[in-house]
């Protein structure tokens, strides 16, 4: 965490470099800068401290941080509780998908897809459940380097753009309420 830390300041400090020559450029550079530390400041946090805030994005993150660290990355759901699982797992769809689209997220997350279609569907998650079922309808039944079968990315990317109309709204609202609701649950 503190190497991702360190990473972040040093490509922060070269945008600076490029950046600095006006204002717009500055307030650019200060809020990566905040984001930095700000990052920094929860990776040193409990799991306690960190919900002791208002839960928004931020906390959110830093939540999926910590138990990303605690889970392997999804490889050691043992080290977890069923609360902990859970929300990783949703958390770890919408940021894939959000980074690169069901696409990426099916290979990045190829071990966890079963589950988290399952977790997606118990949440009632209905956008999320529907869109991870019909493209894994289209996907083969083993993994497959991302991005290298154009067909199918171009029929998972269509489906891509219907999705994110629709899921942004439904998983905020309820990824929110449901770390409200078991904030006693996470732990470090």
């Amino acid at each position: 965490m503190i190497v991702i830390c360190f990473l972040g300041l040093i490509i922060v400090s070269g945008f600076y470099i490029f950046l600095k020559s006006n204002s717009e450029d500055q307030q650019i550079y200060n809020n990566l800068l905040s984001v930095l530390k700000q990052s920094e400041s929860y990776s040193k946090m409990s799991m306690k401290e960190i919900l002791s805030q208002e839960v928004d994005e931020n906390v959110l993150s830093a939540l999926y941080m910590r138990l990303s660290d605690k889970c392997e990355y999804g490889m050691e759901f043992n080290q977890c509780n069923e609360v902990e699982k859970n929300f990783y797992l949703l958390y770890d769809f919408n940021a894939e998908v959000g980074n690169g689209g069901i696409e990426q997220f099916i290979y990045n997350s190829y071990e966890n897809v079963t589950v988290t279609l399952a977790v997606l569907k118990e949440s009632s998650l209905n956008y999320s459940y529907s869109y991870l079922s019909n493209a894994l309808n289209l996907y083969p039944n083993e993994k497959v380097e991302a991005y290298e079968n154009k067909v199918l990315s171009d029929a998972l990317g269509k489906r891509d753009d219907q999705y994110y109309d629709l899921h942004e709204k439904e998983y905020y609202d309820y990824i929110v309420h449901y770390v409200n609701i078991h904030k006693d649950s996470f732990t470090d």
